[in-house]
């Protein structure tokens, strides 16, 4: 089983804890130094919360606003993209020594992931 789908086969509890982690390291790589690159779709509107709760002091960016170049971000990106899945299978979630710099600690969740968090914490 490929370290992508071992990923998503996990728990809920589990997602949360790897992409929390993620999240922390990305934060602590850059001693908080980074931006949410926000995009106004359910899976943007998970990163956003969970990023708040952890860390409330983050800049949030529109996606498609300018993010100045110094600061790596996270963000929500899609695995819809075979392109994309052979990055997540080199790189996993953080790429913090490549151009841009960025995190992307729910690229493993599925679409049904995504919901579950929604309705757990009343994002709707």
């Amino acid at each position: 089983m490929s370290k992508l789908k071992s990923r998503q086969a996990l728990t809920m509890e589990q997602k949360l804890l790897l992409s929390k982690s993620r999240i922390t390291k990305w934060n602590l790589y850059y001693s908080g130094q980074v931006v949410i690159k926000f995009e106004d779709t359910d899976p943007g509107k998970v990163l956003l919360h969970m990023v708040n709760k952890m860390y409330p002091d983050i800049a949030v960016v529109m996606a498609g606003g300018d993010i100045p170049y110094k600061y790596p971000y996270t963000a929500v990106m899609a695995l819809d993209d075979p392109a994309m899945i052979a990055d997540y299978q080199r790189f996993g979630c953080n790429k913090c020594n490549s151009s841009p710099k960025q995190s992307r600690p729910l690229m493993f969740w599925l679409d049904a992931d995504i919901k579950e968090y929604i309705k757990k914490y009343k994002l709707g």
